[in-house]
C-alpha cells in the first residue's frame, strides 16, 4: 500500500472518530430518525424503552415486564425443536410482519424465548427451546390456544436450541 492510500485511510478514520464523538449517545437515535439531507431516507429503530434508557445511561425505574432477564449462565447449542409461527419472503413486508409476530407471541407468552431468524429470502419466527418433540407439541398447543388466529401457520421444526449448562 502506498503512503498516499494509508494517509487517506487514516484521515477518513480520524474524521469518522470526530463525527462519532460529536454525535453523543443521547443524540444518536434522533440523528438516525431525522431524514437524510440528500435522499430523505430515515432509519427506524425497533427497541424497548428499557434498551433506550440503557443506551442513554438513564437509570430505568424498574425492569419492564416485557423484557426477559438475560442470564449470564453459560449456554450450549444442542439439537432440539422449536415451534415456527411465521415464515414469509415478501421483501417489502416480511421483516415488519416478523417483528410484529414476535411482539404478539411475547405478549401472549412473555416467559417464552422468541427468535426472529432471517434465512435468505425468508423471515421466520420460531419459539422455544424444546429438548423433545413432546415438549414442542405442548408449546405448540399453548401458542395455538393463546393465538388461535395463527393456528394454520404453526408447526414444529428441528433446530439448534440453547440450553443452560447448569
Amino acid at each position: 500500500m502506498s503512503k498516499l492510500v494509508i494517509n487517506r485511510i487514516l484521515t477518513i478514520f480520524a474524521l469518522s472518530l470526530l463525527v462519532i464523538q460529536s454525535v453523543m449517545p443521547q443524540h444518536l437515535l434522533s440523528v438516525l430518525a431525522s431524514p437524510d439531507s440528500s435522499t430523505g431516507a430515515t432509519v427506524k429503530v425497533y427497541q424497548s424503552q428499557f434498551i433506550t434508557d440503557l443506551a442513554l445511561k438513564n437509570e430505568p425505574e424498574t425492569q419492564p415486564q416485557d423484557v426477559a432477564t438475560v442470564s449470564l449462565a453459560p449456554t450450549k447449542e444442542v439439537p432440539g425443536f422449536r415451534v415456527q409461527v411465521f415464515s414469509n419472503n415478501v421483501p417489502k413486508t416480511a421483516k415488519t410482519e416478523a417483528f410484529a409476530m414476535q411482539d404478539a407471541v411475547l405478549e401472549a407468552l412473555p416467559n417464552t424465548p422468541v427468535y426472529v431468524v432471517f434465512t435468505s429470502p425468508f423471515w421466520k419466527v420460531r419459539v422455544g427451546n424444546c429438548k423433545t418433540r413432546t415438549e414442542a407439541q405442548e408449546l405448540k398447543q399453548q401458542i395455538t390456544n393463546a393465538l388461535p388466529q395463527i393456528k394454520q401457520d404453526v408447526y414444529i421444526v428441528r433446530d439448534s436450541i440453547l440450553l443452560s449448562d447448569q
